[in-house]
């Protein structure tokens, strides 16, 4: 009963005072389902299923792992890394529209233009977390201890955040880092680095400002 809409209720309700054991056999029925469902049965309520075997001949063996074992492609290597064409996207898998090229495929080239940007002016920054000791699961000892010890610094759960900035012309802008503390570091750190502190140790409103004062503002 929960497909059939509201509209159709009276309609239904009727058929069973009337008969109820034809009406569960015609509801059986597809085509009778649908004649009864009328112009509320709407497609996008049934699941579209596919065989595996039915999927592994009509796809590719790339788009097989990725659509149905969750794999992913190497980076850069896909057949649409670089591919702008003009229309309309489907699903390798149900054949659904999934987006429209004028879209997705936005290079933005025309507000360049417009507002007659550099390319030194055009940047990207991007963040990433790391620790200070990345202890190796491998180690050297004589052959059948009972046991072994790997000795490491205390601080392989200890966090801090790399900022790398680049403009589109190569240029590579100095990198930041954010330590989790609340107090500067006592160590001596190149005057080339930007540090900045916040207590959970990544990059936060406060840490955007001083991004732009002292690392994009910099920029000749």
């Amino acid at each position: 009963m929960a497909a059939i809409g509201r509209r159709a209720g009276c309609l239904v309700l009727q058929l069973m005072k009337q008969n109820r054991k034809t009406f569960y056999d015609q509801l059986l029925e597809p085509s009778k389902t649908t004649a009864l469902l009328g112009s509320h049965r709407e497609k996008k309520n049934y699941k579209v299923t596919f065989s595996h075997e039915e999927l592994k001949k009509r796809l590719t063996p790339l788009q097989y792992h990725v659509t149905q074992e969750k794999g992913t492609e190497s980076a850069f290597e896909g057949e649409y890394t670089y591919n702008k064409a003009i229309g309309i996207y489907k699903c390798v898998v149900c054949g659904s529209p999934l987006f429209k090229s004028e879209t997705k495929f936005d290079s933005n080239s025309d507000s360049r233009k417009k507002n007659n940007f550099e390319i030194g002016q055009i940047g990207n920054m991007d963040e990433v977390p790391l620790t200070f000791d990345a202890p190796s699961n491998k180690t050297v000892d004589v052959k059948d201890p009972k046991s072994i010890t790997m000795k490491t610094s205390g601080h392989e759960k200890t966090h801090y955040t790399v900022v790398f900035s680049c403009c589109a012309d190569g240029t590579k802008l100095p990198p930041m880092l954010i330590f989790k503390r609340k107090t500067f570091p006592k160590e001596v750190i190149p005057r080339s680095i930007v540090v900045h502190i916040y207590e959970k140790g990544w990059m936060d409103e406060n840490g955007m400002k001083v991004w732009i004062e002292k690392v994009w503002s910099k920029l000749p």
